[in-house]
């Protein structure tokens, strides 16, 4: 199983961007700041990260080998119930991984699911409305 995160970077011409990595966060409690380490850097070298935007990688990808992360907004097939289709996002809930809806169901990720990642919360806030 790989552990690694994603976070947009606070960095001035960065701040859209997100960073790739390995997550750490130091200072005294209330007083932390979080940085992602990439992978091509030494523990040394860590990118300051804004902490609303942190997800982790879920071990999966999508249909189209795009790796999933928390906070990924997802269109769904449920190969298993005759196709039936929903969007939601990709959350951490009750040590599991899951996909919140709009109409209020969390529904547990299974390996039967088609899904795509088609946005993030934090770059499409007009699709979260949609769904959420």
């Amino acid at each position: 199983m790989e552990i690694k995160f994603r976070g947009k970077s606070k960095e001035e011409n960065k701040e859209n961007e997100f960073i790739y990595g390995y997550y750490c966060y130091i200072g005294h409690l209330k007083q932390q700041k979080h940085y992602l380490i990439p992978d091509y850097a030494s523990a040394f070298y860590g990118i300051e990260i804004i902490p609303e935007t942190i997800g982790q990688y879920i071990n999966r990808n999508d249909i189209n080998g795009k790796e999933i992360y928390v906070g990924d907004i997802v269109k769904v097939k449920d190969n298993y119930l005759k196709g039936r289709e929903f969007t939601g996002v990709v959350d951490f809930s009750d040590c599991s991984f899951m996909i919140r809806t709009s109409i209020g169901c969390n529904y547990r990720w299974r390996d039967y699911y088609n899904v795509e990642v088609i946005g993030n919360i934090f770059d499409n806030k007009e699709m979260l409305e949609e769904i959420l």
